[in-house]
């Protein structure tokens, strides 16, 4: 299987769970704002009662991390691959948030791009 067919399917996996995980947590959300125990014990200790993003938003969130974050892991190790498996560990701990939210931003161009070369080497 070719390299970009391979990021491609696994961006899309990462988008398909980050999507069923943000309906989860959305529909969780406004159950719990629906229930006035819940309300009430937010009330008793001072905290804020927001109100619910949606599941379409929560979603597109989860969407967003979870293609980001496989993103981000793809084009950190493209360029870590030079390294020894200990520095690898070492970089990829400390530089997880860089990636991560790198990999948020460039999701949809590193799609497309992988689609363009996937079809032109063809």
């Amino acid at each position: 299987m070719k390299k970009e067919l391979r990021h491609i399917i696994t961006i899309i996996v990462a988008a398909v769970i980050g999507g069923i995980v943000g309906y989860i947590l959305g529909k969780i959300q406004i159950h719990q704002l629906q229930d006035p125990s819940f309300i009430q014990q937010l009330m008793s200790h001072n905290m804020m009662i927001h109100e619910p993003i949606g599941t379409f938003n929560s979603m597109m969130l989860g969407i967003c991390i979870f293609a980001g974050v496989a993103t981000g892991l793809i084009i950190y190790n493209h360029f870590a691959c030079k390294l020894t498996l200990l520095m690898r560990v070492i970089i990829g701990i400390l530089i997880f948030p860089f990636y991560s939210i790198f990999g948020m931003v460039g999701v949809i161009p590193y799609f497309i791009y992988n689609i363009v070369l996937l079809f032109k080497n063809k």
